[in-house]
Parts: structure tokens; C-alpha cells; sequence
């Protein structure tokens, strides 16, 4: 099971689980990159995004559509 998974020694020395500061969830744990590079760390500046919480900066960024009100 997850739980298992989660407490291997491997998964924990590997650090496939980190800490988030999210806004519905201070200490969210999520699973991480599993690409690791030393030059080249995985960012974590940011939590995951709400859902929509992009949406009107995609559609008028990227696809030019007027934001709706």
C-alpha cells in the first residue's frame, strides 16, 4: 500500500516526498521530481495551482482571447 511505499528507506533517502505550503493545506506532502541533478535542482518556489486559478492569464497570454468579466 501507499503507506508502505512511502516509508521505504529508499523513497525517504531519495526525498520522493516534500513538504508544500499550500493555501487549503499548510504541510502538504506531495511526491517529488524524481529527476534529480545537482547543477540543476527541481524548483519549489511555488505550490500546485487551484484549479482555474490560471486560466484567464493562459487564455489571454498565450491563446490572445479578451478576459471575460
Amino acid at each position: 500500500n501507499l503507506a508502505e511505499v512511502f516509508a521505504d528507506p529508499h523513497v525517504r533517502e531519495r526525498g520522493m516526498v516534500q513538504q508544500w505550503q499550500h493555501p487549503l493545506k499548510a504541510g502538504l506532502s506531495l511526491v517529488a521530481s524524481p529527476i534529480k541533478m545537482s547543477e540543476t535542482p527541481v524548483r519549489q518556489d511555488l505550490p500546485p495551482p487551484m484549479l482555474g486559478q490560471h486560466t484567464q492569464q493562459v487564455l489571454s497570454e498565450w491563446l490572445g482571447q479578451a478576459a471575460k468579466d
